[in-house]
């Protein structure tokens, strides 16, 4: 029998179920990186002092919330 998807239709269909928050691995919420960006934007902050709020996660991530390279979609 045929295989129905290729690996990249199943890689894609992952990849869309597990966005953000719904990956298993996520160690924010999208509230979450809202708050990092307007940290940021409104309050002036700079990553050093955002990353001391959420230890959980690097100062490169931070940054790349910041710099929109992830949570794009929010």
């Amino acid at each position: 029998m045929p295989e129905v998807f290729s690996e990249e239709i199943k890689k894609k269909r992952y990849s869309l179920q597990h966005k953000g928050e719904r990956n298993p691995n996520a160690k924010l919420t999208k509230d979450d990186a809202l708050e990092i960006r307007r940290l940021k934007e409104q309050e002036k902050k700079n990553v050093k002092e955002i990353s001391v709020l959420y230890p959980q996660v690097s100062k490169a991530t931070i940054s790349d919330i910041v710099g929109y390279r992830t949570w794009k979609n929010i």
